[in-house]
C-alpha cells in the first residue's frame, strides 16, 4: 500500500487526479458537513461540557469551603467584662486546612483552563478544517497537473500538510471519546466521593454566621439592650458551631482536598496531555505507513550546521 498515492500521479492520469482533487475541494466548500464525525463529534461535545461543568462545580464547592474557613479563621471573640478579659481568634488553628483548600482550588482552575483551551482548539479545528483542506486540495491538483511527483519536495510538503490537517481533525474527537471512558470508569466515582466529604458545614449555621440583619431599635436605647446582645450571642454561637465542625472534620477535609488535587492533576496529565499526544502519534504513524508521507511526530528546530572549511585556531594556513 505504500507509495500508491504518489505513484498514481505519473503518466496520463495527472489530469484525472487534478480534476478529482478540484471537485473534492469544491464539494468540501459547498458541503462542509462532509467532514463531520457524527458519533465522535457528539460524544466530544458531551465530554467537554460534562468535564468543564463538573470541574466548575468542584471549584465552587472548594471556594465555598474556603469562604467559610476564612470567616471562621478571621473571627474574633472578645470577652471583656469591666474592662478585663480576653480576645482570641480560635479559627487560626484551621490555617493548614485553609491553605490546602487554596491549593486544591488552584489545581481546579488549571484543569478548567486546560479543558477550555482544548475545547476551543477542537472547535477551531472543526470549523476551519473544510476550508483549509479545500485550499490544500487545490494546491495538490495544481501540482499534479503541472507534473510534480513524489520526488518533488514541494509536492510532498503540500500532501504532508493535508495529511496533518486530517490527523488533527480526527485526533481530538478520538482522544475525547477515550477520555470520556476513562473518566466514567476511574475518576468520576472518586471525585464525587471527595466532593461529598468537603460539604461538611450545615447551611443554617452558615446563614446564621453571615446574616447581617440587625434587631430593630426603639426610642429608648436602655430598653433595647437585649436585642443587640441576643444578636451578638447568636453570631458567637453560629461561629462556634462552624469552628467545632471544621475542627472535628479537619483530617477528612485535608484528605479530601489532597484527593481532589491528585485526581484533577491526573485528569490534566492523562486527558489533556497523554491521550491527545498518543492519539496524534498513532494517526501520524498510520499516515506514514499508508502514504509514505514521512510526517514528523514532533516539530523540532534544526540548528545550522557548522561550515566544514572554517579556519581553525592555531592552524597552519597562509597568513
Amino acid at each position: 500500500m505504500r507509495q500508491k498515492l504518489f505513484e498514481s500521479i505519473g503518466g496520463n492520469r495527472k489530469k484525472q487526479i487534478s480534476l478529482g482533487a478540484i471537485m473534492l475541494a469544491i464539494l468540501l466548500l459547498a458541503v462542509p458537513r462532509l467532514l463531520t464525525l457524527p458519533v465522535a463529534d457528539s460524544r466530544t461535545q458531551i465530554y467537554f461540557s460534562h468535564s468543564i461543568t463538573e470541574a466548575s462545580e468542584a471549584y465552587l464547592s472548594c471556594r465555598l469551603v474556603i469562604g467559610t474557613l476564612g470567616l471562621v479563621e478571621h473571627s474574633q471573640i472578645s470577652l471583656r467584662p469591666f474592662g478585663v478579659g480576653v480576645q482570641t481568634e480560635p479559627g487560626q488553628m484551621l490555617d493548614p486546612v485553609y491553605d490546602m483548600a487554596e491549593r486544591a482550588s488552584d489545581v481546579l482552575v488549571t484543569a478548567i483552563a486546560a479543558l477550555t483551551i482544548e475545547e476551543i482548539g477542537y472547535e477551531i479545528t472543526k470549523a476551519f478544517t473544510p476550508f483549509l483542506l479545500a485550499i490544500l486540495l487545490v494546491a495538490v491538483a495544481a501540482l499534479a497537473y503541472c507534473g510534480f511527483g513524489r520526488e518533488d519536495l514541494i509536492f510532498r510538503r503540500v500532501v504532508g500538510l493535508t495529511l496533518i490537517l486530517i490527523c488533527l481533525r480526527i485526533a481530538l474527537p478520538v482522544s475525547a471519546m477515550v477520555n470520556q471512558t476513562v473518566h466514567r470508569y476511574f475518576f468520576a466515582a472518586r471525585i464525587a466521593s471527595a466532593r461529598e466529604k468537603i460539604d461538611i458545614f450545615p447551611q443554617h449555621d452558615i446563614a446564621a454566621a453571615t446574616s447581617l440583619r440587625l434587631p430593630p431599635m426603639g426610642a429608648n436605647p436602655f430598653s433595647d439592650i437585649d436585642g443587640p446582645l441576643q444578636f451578638a450571642l447568636q453570631k458567637v454561637s453560629a461561629i462556634s458551631r462552624l469552628i467545632a465542625t471544621a475542627v472535628s472534620h479537619a483530617a477528612s477535609l485535608s484528605q479530601s482536598f489532597v484527593s481532589l488535587c491528585s485526581l484533577y492533576a491526573g485528569e490534566f496529565v492523562i486527558q489533556v496531555l497523554l491521550l491527545p499526544l498518543l492519539t496524534w502519534w498513532v494517526l501520524v504513524r498510520i499516515a506514514n505507513a499508508v502514504f509514505d508521507a514521512n510526517l514528523p511526530l514532533l516539530i523540532r528546530h534544526r540548528r545550522a550546521e557548522a561550515k566544514v572549511d572554517s579556519p581553525r585556531l592555531g592552524g597552519t594556513g597562509p597568513h
